[in-house]
């Protein structure tokens, strides 16, 4: 059984995945992906699904820019927002897996300048049950390119530093 990761960025809603085992698979996923943006149900769609070695399908559709008719392309920027959860989880229990995190470690063990105290876990922002703040505002996200003397680290303090309190308390709560 080979792995397969479906990537997806749109800029309203995931469409179904494909299965690369059958061939008609990408024509009904292509189908489907025209049909969401020219019923206007997203504007924009980026779809890609991998196997190990390969691209198997993508897909790229609808508008960048609606207003000024620019459409999207392998190269349009769009915003991840809460799709990259799943990505980061893996990566976190990889991470688990090979004992260099602890599940239920203290996020202070790992992140300075956390101003929520000890309380918060690794588990908890895997589960989004933490109670940081969401979404922490992201003004900070920009192109690299023109960036040279940006800094990250200053930056992510800074916003810690300005959202110092918990929407709720850590393990009692769920954020989407």
């Amino acid at each position: 059984m080979r792995a397969v990761i479906v990537l997806c960025v749109v800029t309203a809603a995931c469409g179904p995945t494909m299965d690369e085992r059958q061939p008609a698979g990408a024509a009904r996923a292509a189908s489907y992906l025209n049909a969401l943006t020219t019923a206007s149900k997203t504007p924009g769609i980026q779809y890609v699904v991998v196997n190990a070695t390969d691209v198997v399908f993508e897909y790229v559709g609808g508008w960048a820019d609606i207003r000024r008719q620019v459409p999207v392309d392998a190269a349009t920027t769009m915003m991840a927002y809460s799709m990259s959860k799943t990505i980061t989880a893996v990566a976190a229990l990889q991470l688990v897996e090979a004992g260099k995190v602890g599940l239920d470690d203290s996020v202070e063990r790992y992140v300075d300048s956390l101003p929520y105290g000890g309380s918060v876990t690794v588990r908890q922002l895997i589960a989004h049950t933490s109670g940081i703040p969401n979404p922490i505002p992201l003004r900070w996200v920009h192109p690299a390119v023109g960036y040279g003397s940006f800094d990250e680290k200053a930056t992510f303090r800074a916003v810690l530093r300005d959202h110092p309190r918990l929407s709720f308390e850590a393990g009692t709560g769920a954020t989407i």
